[in-house]
C-alpha cells in the first residue's frame, strides 16, 4: 500500500479482503460438498442398480435351482418346463452382462432342455409302467386264482403239492416284482430281476408238469403263466420297465444336481461380484474422502496464506499508528507545556498528516494570538487609566440627582396607595355583587332542574299507574283461567268417581283402573285447592294494585304542588338576580373610575421611578465601569504574565 493511503482505507481494505476470503472459503466448501455429494449420489445410484440387478440374478438363480432340484420328484412337467426354460433364458441374458468366468454359465439353457427332455421321457415311461403294472397285477391275480383253485379241487396229492409249490414260487416271484416296482435303485432292481429269472425257470418247469398231470390246467393257463414270467425278467416286462425308469430317474437326478451345482457356483460368483462391488464402492468413497481431505489441506493453506498477508497488513498499520501517534502526542504535550518553538512534522501519512497540519496551524494561530495579546494589554492599561480619571467627577453628580428624585418618589407612592385602597373596596363590592348574582343564577338553574326532574317523575308515575291497570287486567284474566281450571278439576273429580264406581263393578279386573281413578281424583282435589290458593293470591294482588294506584295518584298531586312552589321560587330568584346585576354594574363603574385614577398615579410614579432608576442605573454603571476598569487592569496584567510564560 502507498504511504499516503488512509488508515481507515487500509482497515477497510483489510476487512474487505478478509470478508472476500471468508466468502470464498464458504463458497468453495459448499461447492466441494456439493461435488462430493454428487459423486456419492452417482456412486450410490450405480451401486444400487448393480446390487439390485445382482440381487435379482441371485433370486432368479435360487428359484431356478429349487425348480431344477424338484424336477426328479415332480409329477407334471408340461406346465413348468416352459416357465423354467424362460427363467433360464432370462438368467443367461442377465449373466451375459457380468464379467466373471463363463465356465459355469455356458450351456445352461441346453442342459436344462436336456434335463427337461429326460424328465418328460421319465414321465412317459412312468405312465407306460403304470399300464404294465396294472396288466401284470391282473395277470398274476388270475394265475394265483387258477393255481389256488387247482390245488383245492385236485384229487391227486402230487398234483396238489405241485400246485402248492407253483403257488409258493409265484408268491415269491410276485414279492420280488413288487420290491422291484417300489425300488428306485437300478442295481437292486437288476438283482431282483436275476432272482426272478431263476424262479421263472422253476415255475415254467412246474407249469409244464401241471399241464401234463391235470386237465384243469390247460394251454391257456400255461400261456398266462408264461406272460407273468416274462414280466418278471424280460425286456418287455414290467420289472425291466421299472429298471429303465429308475435309471432315467437316476440320470435326471444326477444331471439336476450337476445343474444345481453349476447354478450354486453362479450364485457364489454373484456373491463374489457383490463383495467386489462393495469393495469398489468403499475404495471410491475412500478416494473421495482423500480428495476432500486434500482439498481441506489446500483450503487451510490458502486461509493461512491470506491470514499471514492480513497479519502483515495489520502489523504495518499498527506500526504506522504507533509512530504517528507518538509524534503527535509529543507535539501536543509541548504545546500544552507552552512550548511553541518547534514546528509539527508534516511527513506523517494520511489522516495523521492532516492532523499534523491542523496542529501546525493551531501553533501559528497561538503565536499570532500571543503577539496580539501583548499589544492589546499595553493599550488597555493606558485606556483604563484615562477612564478612571473621567468617571470620578461623573459619579459625584449622579449621586446628588439620585437623592433629589428619591423624595418625589416617596410622595407619589403614598398617593398611589390611597387610590389603590379605594379601588380595592369598589372591586370587592363588585365581586360580592357578582357572586350573589351567580348564586341566584345557580339557584334558578337548580330549581329548573328540579322542575324537570318532577316532570320526568310525574311521567314515570303515570306509566306506573298504566302498568298497574294492565296488571289488574292480567290478574282478572288469570282469575278467569283459574275458574276454568277449577271447573275442569271438578269435572275430572266426577270422572274419577265414575271410574272408581265402574272399577268396583268390574271387581278384580278393575283394580288397576281403580288405582288410576284414585290418583286422578287426588290430582283433581289438589288442582282445586291450588286454584283456591291462586285466587286468594290474585285477590291480594288486586288489593295491593288498588292501594299502589291510590298512593301513586297522591304522589302525583304532591308533585304538582311541589312544581308550582318551585316555579314561584324561580320567579323570586330571577327578580333578586336582576337587583344584584344592577348593583354589580354600579360597583363595576366605580371600580373602573378608581382604576383609571390609580393607573394615572401609577404612571406618574413609574415615570419618577424610572428617573430615579435611571439615575441609580447610571450611578451603578459608573461604579461598574470603575470596577470593570480595575478588572481590565488586572486582566491586562494577567495577560502579560500569561504571554510571558510562552516560549516563542
Amino acid at each position: 500500500m502507498g504511504k499516503n493511503t488512509s488508515i481507515i482505507r487500509r482497515i477497510q481494505l483489510l476487512v474487505i479482503l478478509l470478508t472476500l476470503v471468508l466468502i470464498s472459503v464458504c463458497g468453495l466448501s459448499i461447492w466441494q460438498g456439493k461435488q462430493l455429494i454428487h459423486q456419492l449420489d452417482q456412486l450410490s445410484e450405480h451401486t444400487m442398480r448393480q446390487m439390485q440387478r445382482q440381487a435379482m440374478s441371485l433370486s432368479l438363480v435360487s428359484n431356478i435351482e429349487n425348480r431344477i432340484l424338484s424336477i426328479p420328484s415332480a409329477e407334471s412337467l408340461e406346465s413348468a418346463s416352459s416357465e423354467l426354460l424362460q427363467l433360464m433364458s432370462t438368467l443367461q441374458e442377465r449373466l451375459s452382462s457380468h464379467s466373471f468366468s463363463r465356465r459355469y454359465t455356458e450351456g445352461l439353457l441346453d442342459e436344462t432342455q436336456q434335463l427337461l427332455d429326460k424328465a418328460l421321457l421319465g414321465s412317459g415311461m412312468r405312465a407306460e409302467l403304470e399300464k404294465k403294472r396294472q396288466a401284470h397285477q391282473l395277470a398274476i391275480t388270475k394265475v394265483k386264482r387258477k393255481i389256488y383253485a387247482l390245488a383245492v379241487s385236485s384229487d391227486d396229492m402230487n398234483t396238489t403239492m405241485l400246485a402248492d409249490s407253483v403257488s409258493s414260487d409265484i408268491d415269491g416271484l410276485s414279492f420280488n416284482i413288487n420290491r422291484a416296482l417300489t425300488s428306485d435303485d437300478p442295481a437292486a432292481i437288476s438283482q431282483l430281476r436275476e432272482k426272478n429269472r431263476a424262479l421263472a425257470r422253476s415255475i415254467e418247469e412246474k407249469s409244464e408238469q401241471l399241464q401234463t398231470r391235470s386237465r384243469q390246467y390247460g394251454q391257456r393257463d400255461a400261456a398266462l403263466v408264461s406272460k407273468v414270467l416274462l414280466d418278471a425278467f424280460e425286456s418287455s416286462g414290467v420289472v425291466y420297465a421299472q429298471l429303465l425308469l429308475a435309471e432315467n430317474q437316476k440320470q435326471v437326478q444326477q444331471q439336476a444336481q450337476q445343474l444345481a451345482y453349476r447354478l450354486s457356483k453362479v450364485g457364489e460368483q454373484l456373491e463374489v461380484a457383490n463383495q467386489q462391488l462393495l469393495a469398489e464402492v468403499a475404495l471410491r468413497v475412500e478416494n473421495a474422502q482423500a480428495d476432500q481431505a486434500l482439498y481441506h489441506v489446500q483450503l487451510i493453506g490458502f486461509v493461512l496464506l491470506i491470514g499471514g498477508f492480513s497479519c502483515v497488513i495489520a502489523i504495518n498499520v499498527s506500526s504506522t499508528l504507533k509512530r504517528s501517534l507518538r509524534l503527535l502526542i509529543g507535539t501536543i504535550q509541548r504545546m500544552a507545556e507552552s512550548d511553541l518553538t518547534q514546528s509539527v512534522p508534516n511527513s506523517l501519512p494520511a489522516e495523521f498528516g492532516r492532523l499534523a497540519r491542523h496542529l501546525e496551524q493551531l501553533r501559528q494561530s497561538q503565536l499570532a494570538m500571543i503577539d496580539t495579546l501583548t499589544h492589546s494589554s499595553t493599550k488597555l492599561n493606558q485606556v483604563i487609566q484615562q477612564n478612571g480619571q473621567r468617571t470620578s467627577g461623573l459619579t459625584q453628580a449622579l449621586q446628588q440627582q439620585a437623592e433629589r428624585t428619591a423624595s418625589v418618589v416617596h410622595h407619589t407612592h403614598q398617593l398611589t396607595q390611597f387610590i389603590g385602597d379605594i379601588d380595592d373596596e369598589s372591586e370587592s363590592g363588585a365581586r360580592q355583587a357578582t357572586l350573589a348574582s351567580q348564586e341566584a343564577y345557580n339557584g334558578s338553574l337548580n330549581v329548573n332542574e328540579n322542575i324537570e326532574r318532577h316532570l320526568a317523575l310525574e311521567h314515570k308515575l303515570q306509566l306506573a299507574v298504566e302498568t298497574m291497570h294492565r296488571l289488574k287486567q292480567s290478574a282478572a284474566q288469570i282469575n278467569l283461567a283459574m275458574k276454568f281450571i277449577d271447573e275442569v278439576a271438578q269435572q275430572t273429580n266426577l270422572l274419577a268417581l265414575n271410574a272408581a264406581i265402574e272399577s268396583a263393578r268390574a271387581g278384580a279386573h278393575g283394580r288397576g283402573f281403580a288405582v288410576v281413578s284414585d290418583e286422578v281424583r287426588t290430582l283433581a282435589e289438589r288442582t282445586s285447592s291450588s286454584v283456591v290458593e291462586v285466587r286468594d293470591i290474585i285477590d291480594v294482588l288486586h288489593h295491593d294494585v288498588d292501594t299502589a294506584v291510590v298512593q301513586i295518584e297522591h304522589c302525583n298531586r304532591e308533585m304538582q304542588d311541589s312544581m308550582n312552589s318551585a316555579k314561584q321560587a324561580v320567579e323570586s330568584v330571577n327578580r333578586v338576580k336582576m337587583c344584584l346585576d344592577l348593583s354589580s354594574q354600579t360597583a363595576q363603574s366605580i371600580s373602573a373610575a378608581t382604576k383609571q385614577q390609580r393607573s394615572l398615579t401609577r404612571q406618574i410614579a413609574a415615570k419618577i421611578a424610572e428617573i430615579q432608576s435611571d439615575s441609580q442605573t447610571n450611578l451603578d454603571q459608573i461604579s461598574h465601569l470603575v470596577t470593570t476598569g480595575n478588572e481590565l487592569q488586572t486582566m491586562a496584567a494577567q495577560q502579560q504574565k500569561l504571554v510571558a510564560q510562552y516560549v516563542v
